[in-house]
């Protein structure tokens, strides 16, 4: 047989369910409300660290079109594709002035796109070295096809050399006059520079080359999300609990996609954000202790009271019938008018009475009923 539970203990199922309910809704919002809004923050980090790197990126490439500007609009160099002085090259071309200017290589095509002179030096070494012999040919047929007249710059992938470079015509000072060839300058982008670059930032910086079938399964899917989105998004993806990246794309000087970057950072805003959800969720919860505590005394001390107020409204209900049927009893002794109006207000007096038991617990059922579970 079903066993049925007292209305005591439906009340305190319903009040347990809501107060539940409760709990679960606000600690699922205040997880993703605030954990999400220290994700943003963190994210937000991510990207800027992101942003300082290109920044400089940009920057440096900056320079390197200002180095290139400076020695080919200028007249001694204009001269040098016409007398090849030696004091030139000791002067503008030396060890000092190209680890001054942070290069790796100076070439200088003349005219007719053959090359005049050229200069490696290493900037680790601090020594004059070679140039790879790929670069002269290629480099040529980039500029021959994306000449303009003005110093442009951008990255150039040759065999599996990174290069940034700037180049710039050689012409009188104001770039007057015609053009006498193109010099190139370029800086080697390696794991020395990007050494260097990471002191610059003070942020770790990895880097990988576009399509490479090498590159980790990270840098693939940056740019596989870079290639969907934009060349100029950043990507931010966490690496587990504890580090997060931002990635970047490059383009070449063609506008193509050349360089990926990437950068990492420990997940301390996020770790300090599950702190803080952790420590709501625990208060949320000693809350709602206190809450249902106090909830199920009061529940308790309700049924209770309610159940006193049950037997003494029957015990008073008792008391009033038994001298109104006294009184009845009384007045039915003597056949006066008095008498017969006194039993007939007894009636309405009992009739009342009946009126407000019936009201108050329904029926003789209910009575049973309540007394019977009441104190389960």
């Amino acid at each position: 047989m079903q066993r049925v539970r007292s209305p005591r203990q439906n009340t305190i199922l319903i009040f347990m369910i809501t107060t539940l309910s409760i709990a679960v809704i606000v600690s699922a919002l205040s997880y993703y409300v605030i954990l999400g809004s220290f994700v943003g923050l963190e994210e937000e980090q991510s990207r800027s660290d992101m942003t300082v790197i290109l920044n400089t990126l940009t920057e440096q490439g900056q320079t390197l079109n200002i180095s290139a500007k400076t020695l080919g609009a200028n007249e001694d160099t204009y001269r040098f594709l016409v007398d090849n002085s030696p004091v030139f090259i000791n002067t503008t071309f030396s060890n000092q002035k190209l680890e001054e200017l942070q290069v790796n290589f100076v070439i200088l095509y003349n005219r007719t796109g053959d090359v005049f002179y050229y200069k490696g030096y290493d900037l680790v070494i601090s020594r004059e070295t070679e140039i790879p012999e790929g670069v002269f040919q290629s480099l040529k047929e980039i500029y021959s096809s994306l000449s303009t007249g003005n110093v442009t710059s951008g990255i150039v992938r040759i065999d599996d050399t990174t290069i940034y470079i700037a180049a710039s015509p050689i012409t009188t000072q104001g770039q007057k006059g015609l053009s006498r060839g193109t010099l190139i300058v370029g800086r080697y982008i390696d794991a020395r520079y990007i050494e260097k670059l990471s002191e610059i930032t003070n942020l770790p910086l990895y880097l990988g080359l576009t399509g490479d079938p090498a590159m980790t399964t990270d840098l693939k899917d940056a740019e596989y999300y870079l290639n969907q989105t934009s060349l100029s998004a950043i990507y931010v993806h966490p690496l587990g609990a504890n580090v997060i990246a931002s990635y970047a794309q490059i383009p070449d000087i063609t506008g193509n996609p050349g360089l990926i970057l990437k950068t990492e950072r420990s997940r301390d805003i996020y770790l300090r954000g599950v702190a803080a959800v952790g420590f709501f969720i625990i208060l949320i919860i000693a809350i709602m202790g206190v809450f249902v505590f106090l909830g199920l005394r009061l529940i308790s001390n309700t049924f209770t009271q309610l159940e006193k107020n049950i037997e003494q409204f029957a015990i008073l209900s008792d008391n009033i019938r038994n001298p109104l049927t006294v009184i009845i009893g009384l007045a039915d002794l003597h056949e006066t008018e008095i008498s017969r109006e006194i039993i007939e207000q007894a009636k309405i007096i009992d009739d009342i009475i009946n009126l407000l038991d019936w009201g108050w617990i329904e029926s003789e059922k209910i009575k049973v009923y309540l007394r019977k579970y009441s104190r389960k």
